[in-house]
């Protein structure tokens, strides 16, 4: 007989199978409930900002209509009330909307990390055209013109790798990126 098969392993087997199982229904009951939640808190969000501008028209025709001398009512001079979206908001979208606050931040300071690095490149930049305008420059140009001559001169490669001519071809490639960097510096 077999280690590891025998009826106590077919029942734990069977046992975990019935338990993913059982979860991926409970996991699928919910996600339809979220769902169904999301759906109606979406649109009595549209039904609320449906009702935002009639609400604000009818304000204003009762201010115009409210009688002279007479106080106005609260309702109608106390400012808007902070909306209670927030806490009609199922718990998960709360939770969305916190984590959407924690990737704004994080986008935020991703941005500021871009600046920097731009601003560092920049300076590298200037500094190595410092450089290349200097006597450096020139040394550069001059190293640069000689490695494209002797390149030049090398026999045109024919073959790939596992040749004695791929050398050839790595060589004509940077032969190649000389010549761009060669005429960048110009």
């Amino acid at each position: 007989m077999k280690e590891g098969v025998g009826p106590l392993d077919n029942r734990v087997t069977n046992a975990r199978k019935e338990m993913i199982r059982s979860y991926n229904e409970q996991e699928a009951e919910l996600r339809d409930k979220l769902n169904k939640e999301l759906a109606e808190s979406d649109h009595k969000n549209k039904i609320t900002k449906g009702l935002k501008a009639p609400s604000r028209s009818l304000k204003s025709l009762a201010e115009d209509w409210a009688p002279l001398g007479q106080p106005i009512p609260q309702v109608l001079v106390a400012p808007p009330s902070r909306l209670l979206e927030d806490e009609d908001r199922p718990i998960a979208q709360r939770a969305l909307n916190q984590e959407l606050e924690k990737l704004r931040i994080r986008n935020a300071s991703l941005d500021q990390e871009v600046k920097t690095l731009q601003n560092k490149l920049l300076g590298n930049n200037e500094q190595f055209s410092r450089l290349a305008n200097g006597n450096r420059g020139t040394e550069i140009q001059e190293r640069l013109l000689n490695e494209i001559e002797y390149l030049k001169r090398a026999p045109v490669s024919q073959f790939r790798t596992g040749s004695g001519n791929y050398d050839v071809d790595v060589l004509r490639k940077e032969r190649n990126q000389l010549r761009e960097e060669n005429r960048r510096l110009n």
